[in-house]
């Protein structure tokens, strides 16, 4: 956590800030000495692992080291100025009351009152206040993130799904956290693989368009990959016959040199020197491709949520790439081979000889991927580039950025490599792979998964009887399943998915999250009905979208249907007015943890900023999710003993689903206001 800026509802760094001047007048000490050097820096406060121990604790470990002193007695020492720093910040309303400050060994340990808490941390959720509602602080850096990055000659498969989320999610958590974000999408539109669907159409296609056949036009152009590679197949074991070589017994680099002879690989490297210069009908067919590619694409990524500030291809970038390798060449930087290749020798950074161009002048990927880093500094001039691409790239990428930095880009330094792990299947199914059709499409997926919530919605009785399009909540819910699945798991680990595991209403899920928002509105629903509450006393806080000017980035957008509004005026109700609610009454155990609960999510929130991972904000859902399920078995809302107590829970709920929503909406998870 950046400890020069915090957020009036952060608790952890308000009652930091209190702590600061007791620190500081009990030491005599300045605050650099301490460790606290920037000028609103707090000490770091810790969540004790019991809550009998406390509600946050003061390690005082980097306190004793300057002050050389035993940590304990320092604990110790800090109990009377500590009282008198919180109690003057609780009188102010800058925190709870603070009902007991202890010494455990070398912790200063902090229990708040539970009224006053509950009371203290709901006002602050049902204003909207950052970054429950509002964003954290600007923090001044400008962010680039690079995500998606699909090939046009196939759709996006489940792999491709998981960079989606991740790097979706990551935009929203970052801008949220007051970083300015800028997403934006490489689209790898050239290239071998290109040819391949390009000559796979010219030879089989017989002039057939997505329209007149019915497909997606990704799926489409992809069938023609598809049909290449099997074609290629065959090619390749015709010409192992003829060479009189064993397939079997070739490795991979041998079997790629193998196929490299037939003469179908012949007409697509003809095809790529044809684009490359310019020739006109296969320019014509490229173009017509792409944009049924591009316009499939848009319709997954409008499904999903993704939103992208700017498309680069790949297409309008390799030249400035190959133009900077040949200034390498030029300065000594890169060596040119008597073939023509032209060669980066890496031993210094610990890496190995790098080709950048072939010896026909055709670029390579990393050449490209260098003249697209160059020319999005150029444009943004961001602090910092991340890049969400799978871990098999992290060698290209560490070549990418030491290549950055033998050509002397000062930025280079920024540049970082978000890697993500890779998705197997049940049963032995192995990685996933689209070279000869065997993905779990992305769009499919949706579909199945959709198909599949909205049967154990009816089947196990969650299926709502409101006036809500059933299809949309079943895609919503779908979803939720699918982007909490692989969001609570750190990116740099594989995954096994289970699409069937991912819908329980139970558990550790999205369904089980979205369900228990979808409950508390229902039992807001219920008051307003019967009376106990009114429109008039809800307090409503719209959840912000900071990429609400951009669209998908497409090139070609595809036709929208048109989504159904939420149900009002549940759908952004945050609390209750503060007139209208005696929140001091939520005195229970299970109401205490449950704030406490509510208030960890600023840093929360800052962690993963700070670690560039969604994962940390999806482990806090499922953490406030059991939260609430033990405070709603524990203590009835409606049947509450008095009419104030219920609408103290009832406010505590709607406060729960304030941060539900803005949780989801991190990760770009819809909040159903029913199931």
């Amino acid at each position: 956590m950046n400890t020069a800026e915090g957020s009036a509802a952060d608790l952890a760094w308000a009652t930091g800030q209190a702590l600061r001047g007791a620190v500081l007048t009990w030491s005599g000490r300045p605050p650099a000495e301490l460790g606290l050097a920037a000028e609103a820096g707090v000490p770091a406060l810790v969540r004790p692992p019991r809550p009998e121990m406390g509600d946050l604790a003061l390690p005082c470990f980097p306190l004793a080291r300057p002050l050389k002193a035993n940590p304990a007695q320092v604990a110790t020492a800090l109990i009377a100025p500590a009282q008198e720093a919180l109690a003057r910040a609780a009188a102010t309303g800058a925190i709870p009351r603070v009902a007991q400050v202890t010494a455990a060994g070398p912790y200063l340990n902090l229990i708040f009152d539970a009224g006053s808490l509950a009371a203290w941390i709901c006002a602050r959720i049902a204003a909207g206040d950052a970054p429950y509602g509002a964003p954290l602080p600007p923090t001044g850096r400008r962010t680039m993130v690079e995500y998606s990055a699909p090939n046009t000659n196939k759709p996006q498969h489940l792999g491709h799904v998981r960079n989606n989320l991740i790097g979706m999610s990551l935009c929203r958590i970052l801008a949220a956290a007051g970083e300015e974000v800028i997403p934006v999408n490489l689209v790898n539109d050239r290239g071998i693989h290109i040819a391949k669907s390009m000559v796979a159409y010219q030879r089989w296609g017989e002039g057939q368009t997505p329209q007149a056949s019915g497909r997606k036009g990704d799926h489409f152009v992809g069938e023609f990959y598809v049909r290449f590679n099997l074609a290629l197949k065959e090619e390749t074991e015709r010409q192992a016959r003829t060479e009189g070589v064993d397939l079997a017994g070739l490795d991979e680099e041998a079997r790629h040199a193998l196929e490299d002879r037939t003469p179908l690989m012949a007409e697509a490297r003809e095809s790529l020197r044809r684009w490359e210069e310019g020739d006109p009908a296969t320019r014509r067919l490229w173009e017509t491709m792409n944009r049924w590619v591009f316009a499939g694409f848009d319709e997954t990524y409008a499904r999903l949520g993704c939103r992208f500030r700017k498309w680069y291809f790949e297409s309008e970038t390799y030249q400035s790439g190959k133009a900077l390798v040949e200034q390498g060449v030029t300065r000594g930087l890169f060596e040119r081979r008597p073939d023509g290749s032209v060669w980066a020798n890496l031993e210094a950074e610990g890496l190995k000889e790098k080709l950048l161009l072939r010896s026909d002048g055709t670029s390579v990927y990393i050449t490209q991927d260098l003249g697209t880093a160059v020319l999005k500094f150029d444009e943004f001039r961001m602090d910092r580039s991340v890049y969400v691409v799978a871990s098999e790239q992290n060698l290209h990428f560490q070549l990418l950025f030491a290549l950055l930095r033998r050509l002397g880009m000062p930025w280079a330094n920024g540049c970082h490599h978000l890697s993500y792990g890779l998705i197997t299947l049940p049963h032995g199914m192995g990685k996933l792979k689209s070279r000869e059709g065997k993905a779990v499409d992305a769009d499919d997926l949706l579909d199945e998964l959709a198909a599949l919530a909205r049967r154990k919605a009816q089947d196990g009785g969650y299926a709502t009887d409101l006036d809500i399009d059933l299809e949309a909540l079943a895609d919503a819910i779908g979803q939720g399943a699918l982007k909490l699945y692989l969001l609570q798991v750190g990116a740099e680990k594989n995954i096994q998915f289970d699409p069937d595991a991912t819908l329980d209403f139970e558990g550790d899920t999205g369904p089980a999250v979205q369900y228990s928002h979808a409950r508390i509105c229902s039992i807001v629903r219920k008051a307003l009905a019967e009376g106990r509450v009114t429109p008039a006393d809800l307090r409503s806080v719209e959840i912000p979208d900071p990429f609400a000017a951009l669209g998908t980035g497409s090139p070609v957008p595809a036709a929208r249907r048109a989504a159904r509004p939420a149900t009002a005026p549940v759908r952004d109700a945050a609390g209750l007015q503060p007139e209208r609610v005696e929140a001091h009454r939520l005195e229970q155990p299970e109401e205490k943890a449950l704030a406490l609960e509510l208030a960890r999510f600023p840093s929360v929130l800052r962690q993963a900023a700070e670690q560039l991972s969604p994962s940390p904000v999806a482990g806090y859902l499922l953490d406030l999710t059991k939260a609430y399920a033990r405070f709603y078995h524990a203590c009835p809302v409606l049947r509450a003993e008095t009419d104030g107590l219920m609408r103290a829970r009832l406010h505590l709920c709607l406060t729960v689903a304030a941060t539900l929503r803005r949780g989801l909406d991190l990760l770009g998870i819809q909040a159903p206001v029913a199931m």
